[in-house]
């Protein structure tokens, strides 16, 4: 989910003149900035108040990355663009959706409840720990990647999963010749994440002679696509907030200056804080059991 955050400036005297804000986006910041080429109008999506300066808009149909624009809007005229800007990643759980877990202590130690800026700031490392847990990003999003060209079995295996389309696919022989391969031409194997080249043709008369011919030793694919979850399955939605919340419970301790207590003894009693990190792993921002047994069905490893 990517949250767009829109500031207005004097809000009241906009609202004399306007009634609404629409927010554009695109897959790069030129064509955000000129409003051409994949740029898309998402149309009035806010309505403007005169005591508000501050709005955000959820965008969960883009990938990661993209580049937004707003301005205001009314009946009969439109102000100007802003400049371009990328929002901002919410995580695999929107702070909402972590409340509703009512798991654990999600309050301050002095007793006062989180704000949604701290618990939205946990989810996203939480969400990160569950990506580098699992060896790649759940995040819906376009990557360009570089690799080693197969002439025998003509696939290249992207880092990232699932891939959803891929939008383009060349080789380079050299620093200027390349061969760019039709859409149509290549099967994507979503199973085991890697894209193969079908057209025989376009492998031979395309690339062997400028393979034979003095270039690269050996060359090099480079494919645009884009990949991840447009939906996060409910699987990394429970471990990303359970490892939210096993943060946010360490961070009240260190607040309280007990973070490193392991052991405490008042009379006959003891206690022990026993470490709740996954097995084999020792760092102190470990994930804990509960997440890595939910999330162990989507580890991964990239050859590369």
């Amino acid at each position: 989910m990517i949250r767009v955050n829109v500031s207005v400036p004097n809000p009241a005297t906009a609202a004399a003149t306007y009634t609404g804000i629409q927010i554009g986006k695109a897959a790069s910041q030129a064509d955000a900035s000129t409003q051409t080429g994949t740029f898309s109008n998402l149309g009035t999506v806010i309505t403007l108040d005169a005591k508000i300066g501050t709005y955000s808009y959820s965008d969960s149909d883009s990938p990661y990355g993209y580049w937004y624009v707003w301005r205001l809007t009314g009946s009969s005229n439109n102000g100007a663009w802003s400049s371009p800007y990328q929002g901002v990643d919410t995580g695999y759980v929107t702070v909402a959706e972590l409340r509703e877990y009512e798991l654990g202590a999600l309050s301050l130690p002095d007793g006062s409840d989180s704000s949604d800026n701290r618990l939205e700031k946990l989810v996203g490392v939480a969400s990160r720990m569950v990506d580098g847990y699992c060896g790649f990003s759940f995040r819906y999003k376009t990557t360009v990647e570089q690799h080693k060209w197969n002439q025998e079995t003509r696939r290249v295996f992207p880092y990232s999963r699932p891939i959803i389309t891929v939008n383009s696919f060349e080789v380079f022989v050299s620093n200027q010749q390349k061969a760019t391969f039709n859409l149509s031409d290549l099967f994507i194997n979503t199973s085991q994440n890697y894209v193969e080249v079908t057209s025989l043709a376009n492998v031979t008369y395309s690339l062997f002679p400028a393979i034979v011919a003095l270039g690269l030793i050996d060359p090099v694919a480079r494919i645009n696509y884009t990949h991840g979850y447009t939906v996060t399955p409910q699987e990394i939605k429970d471990a990303t907030a359970l490892i939210a919340i096993d943060l946010a419970s360490r961070d009240a301790l260190y607040q309280t200056g007990m973070g490193q207590l392991t052991r405490l003894t008042v009379g006959d009693t003891t206690m022990e804080r026993l470490p709740q990190v996954a097995p084999g792993k020792q760092s102190a921002l470990a994930i804990p059991p509960t997440a890595a047994a939910i999330l162990d069905q989507y580890i991964a490893v990239s050859i590369r």
